[in-house]
């Protein structure tokens, strides 16, 4: 009787050891399947938020082209202007009537000039000496920078790099912005973020030449070669845009 009692023990606890086991590794699967599932449904809602992402930089970066391109047309106008000396920064207007002498009469054009820079206010202008220049004309220190005055018709022009408006390119950078806010960048692809990375990093130096040149105008100081930089970088970040919206359209 005690060794079939024991044989019963023994066969029960083997039972419940395989059965213990068996839901162990059916609650393990069960576990293993339900992380699969967040996994999957997680990177399902990253892979959304990165699509998104793309997308809403698409659209901005298309925008932003729109702006740079206008910019990019004028900025080559006015730099063609200067380069060429033939940017009007002063213009008066029917001065041959205005005047009983010709521009050749040196001593008369600058009691001229000086009698309107004190009837506009303009002091510091006031006995600046014209210098004959090789090409026609008058070359004086106008404003921090070289102007050559000549004829213009019945017009006399002075001619330089000031009088600029300087009708910058505002790009936007609320995506790139965004996108790193909402953590979104650690789950897209090395080669989209690197992109995407050098063009608005891009668009940060842009922003830093702009600025320098603004306070130079402020300043009245010549700014040729800021406006240069700025060429240079309007024109690279328009090439940039451009090879964007190409591969990722």
């Amino acid at each position: 009787m005690l060794r079939k009692r024991s044989k019963k023990k023994r066969g029960a606890s083997e039972w419940s050891f395989k059965t213990i086991l068996l839901e162990s590794f059916f609650i393990l699967l069960a576990v293993l399947l339900a992380l699969l599932i967040n996994e999957w449904n997680n990177e399902r809602n990253n892979q959304k938020l990165v699509d998104q992402i793309l997308e809403s930089a698409r659209q901005e970066i298309s925008e932003n082209l729109e702006i740079i391109n206008e910019v990019v047309e004028y900025r080559s106008e006015m730099l063609q202007e200067i380069r060429s000396g033939k940017r009007v920064i002063q213009r008066i207007e029917n001065f041959e009537e205005r005047v009983d002498f010709s521009i050749s009469e040196k001593e008369k054009l600058q009691d001229f000039l000086d009698d309107l820079f004190i009837s506009e206010g303009l002091l510091q202008m006031v006995g600046v000496e014209l210098h004959e220049a090789p090409q026609g004309g008058y070359w004086m220190a106008f404003f921090n920078t070289t102007a050559r005055i000549d004829l213009d018709g019945k017009d006399l022009v002075a001619y330089g790099p000031g009088n600029i408006q300087l009708r910058p390119a505002f790009v936007s950078d609320t995506v790139w912005l965004t996108a790193n806010a909402s953590n979104a960048l650690v789950h897209m692809d090395f080669d989209t973020l690197n992109d995407l990375s050098v063009i608005y990093s891009t668009q940060i130096n842009y922003a830093e030449i702009r600025l320098q040149a603004l306070r130079m105008i402020y300043e009245q100081i010549s700014i040729q070669s800021a406006l240069e930089d700025m060429f240079w970088f309007e024109q690279d970040l328009q090439n940039k845009y451009m090879a964007f919206l190409e591969k990722y359209e």
